[in-house]
């Protein structure tokens, strides 16, 4: 008799564990599946040069470095302008891209030489890293649903 209960309670308690377990378990399977079902995303709407910079830019990181970025890339005309709408999902990339621009602007400020006599497309190239800067900073505070 007291064997039995000593196995009676030695299976209420693997019983007991064993439930303890399997519900973490699915917890953490719906906490999975939440983040993954995340639909948040990080959109930038750029000019020209600012796409031009962002596109050097990856160009730059990806040769140097390889990987992959992941983004949706649209189009459209908004007031006599043609704007790139980018939009990444994973902040990590659009953290890792405002690097690769960083980099960029570094090759840029080397490849000037008198920095008081600035060309028109190398101000157009600084005002563009300039406003690419802050709207990732924007997109990277505010993402979009």
């Amino acid at each position: 008799m007291r064997h039995f209960k000593k196995l009676k309670t030695y299976i209420s308690i693997t019983l007991l564990l064993i439930t303890i377990s399997t519900t973490t378990a699915s917890l953490n399977a719906k906490e999975d599946i939440n983040k993954s079902q995340d639909n948040s995303y990080h959109e930038l709407s750029l000019s020209l040069s600012e796409y031009s910079v962002l596109n050097s830019a990856m160009v730059s990181g990806l040769n140097k470095y390889g990987g992959a970025i992941e983004f949706h890339l649209k189009m459209k005309k908004e007031t006599n302008a043609i704007y790139w709408i980018i939009s990444i999902q994973k902040k990590e990339h659009l953290k890792m891209i405002k690097k690769w621009i960083a980099e960029r602007s570094v090759e840029i400020i080397a490849s000037v030489s008198d920095f008081s006599q600035l060309d028109q497309t190398s101000q157009i190239a600084f005002n563009a890293i300039k406003s690419l800067t802050a709207k990732i900073d924007q997109a990277l505070n505010s993402p979009k649903k």
